[in-house]
């Protein structure tokens, strides 16, 4: 997802991170995409296998 958006993994920097700042929440970013990646996915992925 981060090369359609031409974000890459350098820094840590992904689409949620931006999407964060954006709006003015910071977070540390490598804790952000180590939670998404290995929380929020999997919760996503149960959730659509549910519905």
């Amino acid at each position: 997802m981060n090369a359609t958006h031409v974000f890459d993994d350098e820094n840590d920097h992904t689409i949620y991170s931006t999407v964060f700042e954006s709006i003015g929440i910071r977070f540390n970013r490598k804790t952000l995409k180590n939670i998404v990646r290995n929380y929020a996915y999997i919760f996503l992925g149960i959730f659509t296998f549910i519905l």
